[in-house]
């Protein structure tokens, strides 16, 4: 179902897109990545301005969402 959404994604001339507002699993993403598409991940919580331990708490999920997308 992944290599299908992203067929149809990419027959409508998409290549960059945002599809949740939280981690892709990694069949979405390497569906994407075989049809070319840039997929945008958010940071995991709210995207306002975050401070003190939210800060260091979005940091380390960020940190971990890129490992784990490698």
């Amino acid at each position: 179902m992944h290599d299908y959404n992203a067929a149809l994604i990419r027959e409508s001339n998409a290549n960059y897109i945002r599809l949740d507002a939280h981690w892709p699993q990694l069949r979405r993403n390497g569906a994407l990545d075989r049809y070319g598409i840039v997929n945008v991940c958010a940071a995991g919580d709210k995207e306002g301005d975050a401070l003190g331990r939210q800060w260091q708490q979005r940091c380390e999920v960020m940190r971990d969402s890129m490992i784990y997308m490698a």
